[in-house]
């Protein structure tokens, strides 16, 4: 039996379908131009030899197959879509239950996802078409050169900036996934990956192409520690997003969360959290352009603003926004692991005291005490912005 074309592998082997299966069932007769989706229970040889198909009802047919599954149509990406619509081929909208909601664009250039597959509610439709459809290459009228990218072998590779870099071996040839996004500069970077492992130079050059270009260059790109650490240090805008005005100071209203991959970083899973030891906040906000490690002064003048109550740095219950829009959040601490998560906040100050170091915390209650303790220990950090 032949489905659009193509033969359909038969199930003869004698097994039961528990639960039963939606597949492919049909019999030999003439009249029978297409199988038949129904209900299989199990497929039985009966004392003849012949092969019996059971289905749901005690109904049986002779023959039946898995139903092969039909090739999806690939969706657009990120970049495929900010193509088509600064060619002017249509527009695009994010369906909310039934309604679809016009968005800015703009975001498309500056996440880092231009090759990242669009999600399942956005829609697209072209200027004539009065409905919205999936952004489908086919119905974008996009050529499709995707390629099989399997990975093979894969190294990472720090080029003299510390940008950070993924090499990978792939059925198609040599690939550069950079991060953070530096396509101009894959040429070097393969160059400096060939360098730091000889195997990739000696590979079959007959399978694998090492001349890879910025148009072959392909894959999701994923943000890595290393991207945000390289961004944060080098635009001041990096926190633009995260800062709030508070009085005539301009904090960060979220706890830090970069690494420059150095000692005193710890990292918790189950709140998504970043812990540093006094060192390395100072290390880290040093390194930071436009922002410090606020002083104990600086402290003072946020809690005087605030009315001295905790309450209005952090929201009710420890979510969401408070008065001011600090948010604080009760992260904990680590000593050797992580403790007092879910009850207290802790903030490291730029000032030392002997072997320690004062730093602010927030309990349960409405006060915002100032501390002095390890500098081993490891604290949130929201940074001030320089004036």
């Amino acid at each position: 039996m032949k489905y659009k074309g193509k033969e359909l592998k038969e199930i003869t082997t004698p097994q039961v379908f528990d639960p039963p299966k939606q597949m492919f069932v049909w019999e030999d007769v003439a009249d029978c131009k297409a199988p038949y989706v129904r209900t299989v229970s199990a497929v039985i040889r009966t004392i003849n030899g012949t092969t019996q198909v059971v289905g749901d009802c005690s109904l049986r047919w002779q023959h039946c197959a898995e139903i092969p599954e039909e090739p999806k149509p690939r969706r657009a990406t990120n970049r495929e879509l900010a193509k088509w619509l600064a060619q002017g081929k249509g527009e695009w909208g994010i369906s909310k239950c039934g309604v679809i909601d016009k968005a800015e664009i703009g975001w498309f250039y500056d996440t880092g996802y231009e090759n990242q597959t669009l999600q399942s509610v956005l829609r697209v439709r072209k200027w004539d078409d009065a409905e919205w459809h999936e952004p489908t290459v086919d119905y974008m009228g996009i050529e499709d050169k995707q390629v099989n990218t399997k990975t093979i072998a894969r190294y990472d590779v720090t080029d003299k900036y510390g940008n950070q870099y993924s090499v990978r071996f792939t059925e198609n040839g040599l690939k550069v996934f950079p991060t953070p996004v530096s396509i101009e500069k894959s040429e070097e970077i393969i160059s400096l990956a060939c360098k730091q492992f000889p195997e990739l130079a000696n590979g079959n050059t007959t399978t694998f192409d090492h001349n890879a270009t910025s148009e072959c260059i392909d894959g999701e790109r994923k943000i890595v520690e290393a991207d945000l650490w390289n961004r944060a240090c080098s635009d001041e805008n990096y926190f633009k997003e995260t800062e709030v005005k508070i009085g005539n100071q301009v904090w960060m209203n979220k706890n830090l969360d970069v690494s420059d991959g150095g000692e005193g970083i710890f990292y918790n899973e189950e709140n998504d959290e970043y812990y540093y030891t006094w060192d390395a906040a100072k290390r880290i906000a040093d390194k930071i352009l436009g922002w410090h490690l606020p002083s104990r002064k600086e402290w003072y003048k946020l809690v005087k603003t605030t009315g001295y109550d905790s309450t209005n740095l952090r929201a009710k219950s420890w979510n969401g926004t408070d008065k001011y829009g600090f948010s604080a959040v009760p992260a904990g601490l680590w000593y050797n692991g992580f403790s007092t998560v879910g009850s207290y906040a802790y903030f490291w100050t730029s000032e030392p005291d002997g072997s320690n170091a004062w730093d602010r915390y927030i309990g349960t209650g409405t006060s915002v005490y100032e501390g002095s303790n390890s500098q081993y220990l490891g604290f949130s950090v929201r940074l001030v912005k320089d004036k």
